[in-house]
């Protein structure tokens, strides 16, 4: 009788509103509105990145559009573009990568180093494979849509639309205009891909072990050192430019910065070095000369590198890394049983086994 009249426990779980479930129901509903938010500045952080990444898009077109085309790119603007887009693409990440990232970083919630290896994946070589892909003419053919002939209302249309009698000889939209339909298959893809961005690759990695360097010296020559402050030991001191009120000139220095730099040539290696061998020298040498300005840095002018939790944490990304990985297997197999090489089997054996123990061979 007394249980009966008793009041109900305070830790009990209810099936009334306001009770442990209706909570339970909120937290979940505030989690699905932070993931959707995360998507979101996610999505938001592509499109910046892609607007970035003009420069390397343009080299791919470059390669597959022909001189007289109407993209509105004149032969005069593609035959510029190959030497300059090279510089363009160095120049934007040694200037704008890293500030864009932190800037985004503290207002998105996303780590900064996640959002920088981002940056460098997209304009280094991910758009430039998927615009060859797009219009190359081994892969879907898209240029065609850029070709004066492919217009059905233009004059070079009918020009080759050839007929005898009853009989079609020749009709520009099905023996020409057509678009590849097994554009994956026979290996002429990968094959394009893998020749088209040798180029790209090899002049920013000689760019970076020759020019920047080059580049950063001068500008550390007419920075100054910022003053120390109680803050000194958690944020550092930078050289900055213009009497030491500009923008910072040795934030690629910080142990963040270096990690995803590190991060970055694994994923080189991890790709394209099987593909591109001579990339591996290149990688070499840009890192030679990174770990020179980083010496440079600290012993001749005087750069105090910060100690906060965010670079004392710092480390490789396992997860963007372990990715990469499993990138590098498919576009191998893809390109190996696509071009029939020797060996084919072995290479599908070799990764099978690779796979499963990647565990202990990343960093």
């Amino acid at each position: 009788k007394s249980f009966r009249h008793a009041a109900p426990s305070p830790t009990a779980p209810q099936n009334r509103r306001g009770t442990i479930f209706s909570f339970s129901r909120e937290s979940y509903n505030n989690t699905w509105q932070l993931e959707l938010q995360r998507a979101t500045a996610w999505l938001l952080w592509i499109v910046t990145v892609s607007l970035f990444s003009l420069p390397s898009i343009l080299f791919a077109v470059a390669q597959a559009l022909p001189a007289h085309n109407t993209s509105g790119l004149s032969e005069e603007v593609l035959g510029y573009v190959h030497p300059v887009t090279p510089f363009l693409i160095v120049a934007i990440d040694m200037f704008l990568a890293s500030p864009l990232s932190n800037i985004y970083s503290s207002w998105s919630g996303i780590k900064a180093d996640r959002l920088l290896m981002t940056f460098r994946l997209f304009a280094a070589w991910l758009l430039s494979l998927l615009t060859t892909v797009f219009l190359h003419e081994n892969c879907f053919g898209g240029w065609k849509w850029f070709w004066i002939v492919c217009k059905e209302d233009s004059p070079e249309h009918h020009a080759f639309n050839w007929r005898i009698w009853n009989e079609t000889i020749l009709d520009a939209s099905k023996d020409m205009c057509q678009l590849r339909e097994r554009w994956w298959a026979g290996g002429r893809c990968s094959r394009s891909i893998v020749e088209g961005l040798n180029t790209l690759m090899l002049k920013k990695l000689l760019i970076r072990c020759t020019v920047q360097p080059i580049v950063l010296l001068l500008l550390w020559n007419f920075s100054r050192l910022e003053p120390a402050g109680k803050d000194a030991y958690l944020s550092g001191r930078h050289l900055r430019l213009f009497w030491g009120k500009g923008p910072k000139m040795t934030g690629s220095l910080v142990p963040v910065q270096q990690m995803a730099l590190v991060t970055t040539f694994l994923e080189i290696l991890f790709f394209w070095s099987p593909l591109i061998p001579l990339l591996s020298v290149g990688v070499l040498c840009v890192a030679t000369a990174n770990l020179f300005l980083f010496d440079v840095g600290i012993w001749s002018f005087k750069v105090q590198m910060p100690t906060d939790v965010v670079n004392q944490q710092a480390a490789l990304s396992r997860s963007y890394l372990t990715l990469t990985l499993a990138a590098t297997c498919g576009f191998q197999l893809w390109h190996a049983y696509g071009t029939q090489m020797f060996g084919r089997h072995l290479l599908l054996l070799n990764l099978a086994i690779l796979l499963p123990v990647k565990r202990w061979m990343l960093p």
